[in-house]
């Protein structure tokens, strides 16, 4: 696994943050959970290594943001 990252929670304004890691490899997200915004939560990446980034997305709840990639 990759390098643990920790997230001040509280410095959010949502009161509920959604959770996701980002694959720029394939395109894809994963869902890692909700949360509230309190306090600090660590987060790790599901692989580590050259090549293999991943980009941690937090998103107010609510928002709902789409999580795919559309293709041109």
């Amino acid at each position: 696994f990759g390098h643990r990252v920790g997230i001040h929670m509280d410095k959010l304004a949502a009161s509920r943050i959604k959770a996701l890691w980002y694959d720029p490899r394939e395109g894809t997200f994963s869902v890692i959970g909700e949360y509230t915004n309190r306090g600090i939560r660590e987060f790790v990446p599901p692989s580590s290594g050259d090549h293999n980034d991943w980009l941690l997305v937090l998103e107010a709840q609510t928002k709902n943001f789409p999580t795919e990639i559309s293709q041109p």
